[in-house]
Formats: structure tokens, C-alpha cells, sequence
């Protein structure tokens, strides 16, 4: 990952920090993530039920599965 576009925030590794989405506007926390000390096993998690067969529909898994993702925030 050297030499790319944010390579300060240590792209491809978890992140380390809290963050959230703020409102521009006012400043408020709209969402506030997960604590990275929660990120790797809630990434262990979904691996691990992403490996395991499913009885649902693929489209409907990769949205769960996009869905955790953002809800984690996992990378900065």
C-alpha cells in the first residue's frame, strides 16, 4: 500500500482511533462507530459467518455483509 492516496491513515490495516460522522452544519455526532478495540473481533465475526454456508440469497448476504462493514467502519 505504499505511496497511495492516504497513506497516513495506514490504509488496508484496522483502525486504531475512534471516529464518527459529524454534521457539518452543527458539529453533532450523527453515528458514532464501534471502538476500535471492538473492530478485529467484530471483522473476526463476520468473516467467519461469511465462510460458512448460507441459506439466503447471495444478493441478500452481501448486503448483510455491506451493511456490517459500514456499521463497523473498520478502516480509516
Amino acid at each position: 500500500m505504499a505511496g497511495v492516496r492516504g497513506g497516513a491513515t495506514a490504509p488496508g490495516a484496522y483502525r486504531t482511533i475512534q471516529n464518527s460522522i459529524i454534521d457539518s452544519a452543527t458539529g453533532d455526532v450523527i453515528y458514532g462507530s464501534p471502538t476500535a478495540v471492538e473492530v478485529p473481533e467484530l471483522m473476526r465475526d463476520l468473516v467467519q459467518r461469511m465462510n460458512h454456508p448460507h441459506d439466503g440469497h447471495p444478493g441478500i448476504v452481501g448486503a448483510i455483509a455491506q451493511f456490517q462493514l459500514v456499521h463497523m467502519h473498520p478502516l480509516l
